[in-house]
């Protein structure tokens, strides 16, 4: 009677050992996938690291090349007005910035500039000091008292 359990008993051996080595292989394709991913995001954060610093350097290129820009095109439309005006100034192109709206003096990029009274123009340290002494020397206003005919 015990030999009619021998083939079940032999299935049972066969599908435990089945189950034993399916488990080992997916454990070892799940470590190998994982071994995997982890160079993978190395990977990706080697490409991250390297295209940050590519915005970082075409960054500081465009805000030199900006500013460059920006500065060329002071000096051209100085130079513009120049040969429209045939008025040459004495200053190197590079520091010219106008003239002072109230006494004609050559501005340099690097001189302190002040708003002029109308806010249309700029004016020199000197004509500021002026502008301003007028404005804190002009006359109070008047105060206009009113009486009342009761009162009065």
């Amino acid at each position: 009677m015990i030999t009619i359990l021998n083939s079940l008993n032999e299935c049972i051996r066969n599908i435990t050992t089945a189950i034993v080595e399916t488990r080992t292989a997916l454990y070892a394709e799940a470590n190998a996938r994982k071994t995997a991913l982890q160079k993978a995001i190395l990977d990706m954060n080697e490409a991250n690291t390297v295209m940050t610093e590519f915005v970082n350097s075409t960054s500081a290129l465009a805000e030199v090349l900006d500013d460059s820009a920006e500065d060329m095109c002071v000096s051209t439309e100085h130079i513009t007005e120049m040969l429209s005006d045939m008025n040459v100034y004495s200053s190197n192109v590079e520091e010219f910035d106008g003239y002072c709206d109230r006494c004609g003096k050559e501005l340099g990029r690097d001189e302190e500039q002040y708003m002029d009274e109308d806010m249309e123009g700029w004016v020199c340290t000197d004509c500021e000091r002026i502008l301003t002494a007028e404005t804190e020397t002009e006359a109070p206003v008047e105060q206009l008292t009113i009486v009342r005919e009761e009162e009065a």
